[in-house]
């Protein structure tokens, strides 16, 4: 196919109090799993093709700071924006009905990418 690099980016997870648990993500305890399991995937193929492994992430205020301490210790390659909700999960203002915040994204912009998926 001539795919030379290609990346994973399965949803963050989220560390949401009070035992729910999200039928969409992975749970906090997973990830570790999900990240070597991809790593060791990497490795097999280190010949044939560079992969990496990530996370789709939104901003959520009152996960961001342990989300980025999961995605640090990681060390994940990337994430992807993918906003869903605006101000809280729990008031459950979609994005899709709201103007989007810039805000937002100059949060996540601060994680530098470690490389280019584009050709330039």
């Amino acid at each position: 196919m001539g795919i030379k690099e290609f990346g994973f980016s399965d949803h963050i997870p989220c560390p949401f109090r009070n035992g729910y648990v999200s039928h969409i993500r992975m749970t906090m305890e997973q990830a570790p799993d999900y990240v070597r399991t991809i790593r060791e995937l990497a490795d097999e193929y280190r010949n044939d093709i560079r992969i990496y492994v990530g996370f789709e992430a939104e901003y959520i205020p009152e996960f961001y700071q342990e989300q980025m301490n999961m995605v640090n210790t990681l060390g994940v390659d990337y994430l992807i924006m993918g906003q869903h909700f605006l101000d809280s999960w729990r008031r459950g203002r979609s994005v899709h009905r709201a103007v989007h915040s810039m805000r937002v994204s100059v949060r996540f912009a601060r994680l530098r990418p470690l490389w280019n998926p584009l050709p330039l």
